[in-house]
């Protein structure tokens, strides 16, 4: 729509600027009307659009009413960014309506929104290039979408339904005690092995494993028995022996010279 600016201040309220007839890839014609000062005495400071089907020359070919399609209408954002276009986007899916029926003069009933785009909104951003307004249109097909669409069951009715009983008219069958193998026994007991002993079970039965250090070591079922290496208890011994008869040969000289 080009000069926007002049369509705008020489349109009055209610009246459309009617697009030419296009013909989608099914061969469906239609068109759109554009309401630069608003459609609705409501909605003054909005851009009307409405979409409608065209009498084509493909009508007695084509299936009717037009049925499951989705109308598209696209006021394009031209901001030189892509990343920064916000075009403005309407779209609705056609049904059984009369007013999708086979037109029956050069138009079929209008369908659309009054309040399509704010015309502050509009100046505010790109929409308007160069005073022209880009918008686009499309009218496609659906029906393969509906008809691949997963059936969902209804819900059974609700005297369908089995009234679930209460608590306490259900018959509790009591419940077997479970049977329950004693333990055995660890043979390890606390404080089995002392001394410092290591206890080791072995086929149900339990063994002592005894400390030893360089001087001592221990033996027993429960390590309970202390023994003294023999070289360490020689060694002590002939030490002992050695103070004792070093002592008496002290004392022997000492009474000598007195």
């Amino acid at each position: 729509m080009h000069k926007f600016s002049n369509v705008l201040a020489t349109t009055p309220l209610g009246t459309p600027v009617k697009s030419n007839c296009f013909y989608n890839s099914e061969g469906y014609s239609f068109g759109i009307n554009v309401y630069p000062s608003g459609k609705d005495s409501a909605y003054p400071d909005y851009v009307g659009m409405t979409f409608f089907l065209c009498s084509g020359e493909n009508d007695a070919v084509m299936e009717w009413p037009a049925k499951n399609r989705q109308a598209t209408i696209v006021a394009m954002d031209q901001d030189p960014d892509v990343r920064l276009r916000m075009s403005s986007t309407r779209s609705f899916t056609t049904d059984t309506d009369p007013r999708w029926n086979k037109p029956t003069a050069t138009s079929g009933q209008e369908f659309g929104w009054s309040t399509f785009i704010s015309i502050q909104h509009l100046q505010r951003r790109s929409f308007l290039k160069n005073d022209d307004l880009i918008i686009t249109a499309d009218f496609n097909d659906l029906t393969h979408l509906i008809k691949t669409e997963v059936p969902v069951k209804p819900a059974a009715p609700r005297n369908e339904i089995p009234e679930e009983k209460p608590v306490s008219e259900l018959k509790m069958k009591p419940e077997t005690p479970k049977h329950r193998e004693a333990r055995a026994a660890n043979p390890c007991g606390p404080n089995h092995c002392i001394n410092g002993g290591m206890c080791v079970e072995s086929k149900g039965e339990a063994s002592c494993r005894c400390a030893s250090s360089q001087t001592t070591y221990y033996t027993g079922k429960r390590c309970e028995k202390t023994n003294i290496d023999r070289g360490i208890l020689g060694a002590l011994i002939g030490g002992a022996a050695g103070t004792v008869v070093l002592t008496l040969a002290i004392f022997t000289v000492i009474r000598r010279a007195q």
